[in-house]
């Protein structure tokens, strides 16, 4: 999943639009773990094409204030420095981290 840029919309084209004040950044967050991942493969669809009404199955679990700033805070620098060409590796996984617990789910290693 990423953001899109101001662009033109088709039917071609899956686009999600968010009916919640939650920032762009914390929708990204969640749909690029493997939690979501695992889950979307497991239970909704377990082929390559996800379609929009799929990704209407995922659940989304509604941060506190405090996981929202850590979740979009983390994203966003992860944002910056990629675009930078630079290695987001650990932010990755605290991303990754960020959302099993919000999800109340122990990562076993």
């Amino acid at each position: 999943a990423r953001i899109k840029e101001k662009t033109i919309y088709d039917v071609m084209c899956m686009s999600l639009f968010p009916l919640t004040n939650l920032p762009s950044t914390f929708f990204i967050s969640v749909f690029n773990t493997r939690l979501m991942s695992e889950w979307v493969n497991s239970f909704i669809n377990s082929t390559i094409h996800l379609q929009i009404n799929d990704a209407r199955l995922i659940p989304i679990v509604i941060p506190n204030e405090q996981q929202l700033n850590e979740i979009v805070t983390l994203a966003e620098a992860a944002i910056t420095a990629k675009k930078a060409g630079l290695s987001t590796k650990e932010m990755d996984s605290a991303l990754e981290q960020l959302i099993w617990t919000l999800y109340a789910i122990e990562v076993s290693h």
